[in-house]
C-alpha cells in the first residue's frame, strides 16, 4: 500500500482548486448558452405574436368567402372556403404548439441559470476548502520542523492552535460543501425536468 505524503494532499488540493476553476468557466458558458435560449423564447413570442395577427386576418378573409360563397356569380366555390378554414385550423394548432415550445425553452433557461449559481457557489466553496486543506498541510510541517529543531513548547503549542482553528474551518467548509451539492442536486432534478417538458414540446411541434 502506498506511503500518503504530504504532497499527494496539495496535489489533491490543486487538483480540487483546478476543477472548481473549470466549473465555474463552464458556468459562464452555459449561462451565455442560457442567456441566447432567453432571446430564442423572446423571438418565438414576437413571432408567435404575429402569427396572430396573420391567423386573424385570415378569419376575417375566411368569414368574407363564405359570404360571397352564397352568392353563385362570385365565382367563390365551398372548396376555396373550406381550404381557408383548414388553414386557419393549422396555424391555430402550430400557435398552440409554438406557444408551449418558446414557453419550455424559456423555463429551461431561467431553471439552468439558478443552477449555475448554485454550481459557482459549490466552486468557490470547493476552491476555500482546497486553500485550507493546503494551509493544514503547510502548518502540521511546521510544527514536525518546529518539533525537531527544538523550539520552545510555547511555540509550538501556538502553531498547534492555529492548525486547531484552520482544521475547524476546513470541516465547517467540508460540510458547506455538502450542503450546496445537495443544493445543486435538486436544481439539477429541476434541469432535467425542465429539459423532458422541451422535448416533449419539440415532438408535439414536430408531429
Amino acid at each position: 500500500m502506498p506511503i500518503i505524503t504530504t504532497e499527494d494532499e496539495k496535489q489533491l488540493a490543486n487538483l480540487e482548486i483546478d476543477i472548481a476553476n473549470m466549473m465555474k468557466d463552464l458556468s459562464q458558458k452555459e449561462k451565455s448558452i442560457a442567456a441566447a435560449e432567453v432571446n430564442i423564447a423572446d423571438m418565438y413570442a414576437k413571432y408567435i405574436r404575429f402569427l396572430g395577427l396573420y391567423v386573424r386576418k385570415l378569419r376575417d378573409l375566411s368569414k368574407q368567402l363564405e359570404i360571397l360563397s352564397r352568392e353563385e356569380r362570385s365565382g367563390i366555390t365551398t372548396e376555396e372556403v373550406s381550404r381557408n378554414k383548414d388553414m386557419v385550423n393549422h396555424i391555430d394548432d402550430v400557435i398552440e404548439v409554438k406557444e408551449s415550445y418558446f414557453d419550455k425553452l424559456k423555463d429551461l433557461a431561467v431553471q439552468k441559470k439558478s443552477f449555475l449559481v448554485k454550481r459557482v457557489e459549490y466552486a468557490d466553496i470547493l476552491i476555500n476548502t482546497a486553500k485550507l486543506r493546503k494551509k493544514m498541510v503547510d502548518i502540521g510541517l511546521k510544527i514536525e520542523t518546529a518539533k525537531n529543531k527544538m523550539i520552545p513548547a510555547e511555540k509550538v503549542q501556538t502553531i498547534e492552535m492555529k492548525l486547531k482553528d484552520i482544521n475547524r474551518d476546513f470541516e465547517r467548509t467540508k460540510k458547506d460543501l455538502i450542503k450546496k451539492d445537495e443544493q445543486m442536486e435538486k436544481e439539477r432534478e429541476e434541469v432535467n425536468e425542465m429539459w423532458i417538458s422541451l422535448k416533449d414540446a419539440i415532438n408535439s411541434e414536430m408531429e
